[in-house]
């Protein structure tokens, strides 16, 4: 009878080292993330703990992305001492991606999971930069084709051209000027062809 108290006992502690114990020293820390729309949003979470270790598997979701793919590896994992960093790339940070973060990883000890906050800002584009391309039609955002199709190499040639030519004209304008203010044959040298007309 008392056997079987002490192995019913025994049993019980070692039930509750396993399901309980593994969990207490582990903490999972995100911070909180600032993107900007069109750029790069990178998320950074780190789990500490001593006797555990990642199995390179771990989800990065929010309200409106169940499932969110990185650009990199979807568990970028680098480690230092006790310490397991996990890293997510988002290619392009939208408006989509603002609010709640729920970050889910499974250790070694289990599975673990926390949330945090990511605020996405919209981009700050000077305004004359904006006016000088939306002459040429070269998009705003580095990388994407215009609304007509053509190419921002396309658009820059274009605005290089139309550079050079203002340049030549006020040339040719200020060089006229000149020639009339002053004396034609010391600026404007050359032939003067004169036509006579009958009367």
């Amino acid at each position: 009878m008392a056997g079987t108290c002490l192995i019913r006992c025994v049993l019980i502690q070692v039930l509750l080292i396993t399901v309980y114990g593994k969990y207490t020293d582990i903490t999972v820390n995100c911070p909180n993330q600032t993107g900007t729309v069109g750029e790069p949003l990178r998320l950074t979470c780190s789990v500490t703990c001593e006797k555990c270790k990642p199995t390179n598997v771990c989800k990065w979701s929010n309200k409106k992305h169940p499932d969110i793919k990185c650009s990199d590896e979807q568990c970028n994992i680098t480690t230092s001492d006790n310490i397991h960093t996990f890293h997510c790339t988002i290619p392009h940070a939208s408006e989509e991606h603002n609010g709640t973060f729920k970050f889910w990883v499974q250790m070694t000890t289990g599975t673990n999971e926390t949330t945090f906050n990511v605020t996405i800002v919209p981009r700050v584009v000077d305004p004359t930069t904006a006016v000088a391309l939306s002459i040429v039609g070269l998009p705003d955002a580095p990388g994407k084709l215009t609304a007509n199709g053509r190419s921002p190499t396309v658009a820059v040639a274009v605005m290089v051209i139309f550079c050079l030519a203002i340049c030549a004209m006020a040339t040719l304008v200020f060089r006229g000027n000149k020639c009339n203010n002053m004396s034609i044959s010391a600026l404007c040298p050359g032939k003067i062809i004169t036509e006579t007309y009958p009367i």
